[in-house]
């Protein structure tokens, strides 16, 4: 999806951070090759990542829910 696509379906928020000289000349690097905006390629990663993120939360959550009813019926868990 092209980041105007994107941008028509989402609202973007701004969103500022500093990186080292090494980030920044790969960021620069890229769009050059690519085409494409720094600042796309920047939030295509960090959107990357937080879908990572949700996912790993999601499956924490289902296997400790998992663990959680286990020790309950083996009388082992819960602070009651």
């Amino acid at each position: 999806m092209s980041d105007e696509e994107r941008a028509d379906r989402v609202e973007l928020i701004d969103y500022r951070t500093k990186v080292d000289e090494t980030t920044r000349s790969v960021l620069d690097a890229v769009a050059r090759a690519t085409g494409e905006d720094m600042a796309a390629i920047g939030r295509d990663v960090l959107a990357q990542w937080a879908k990572k993120k949700i996912h790993e939360a999601s499956l924490i959550q289902r296997m400790t829910k998992g663990e959680g009813n286990k020790r309950e019926s083996r009388g082992n868990g819960g602070d009651s």
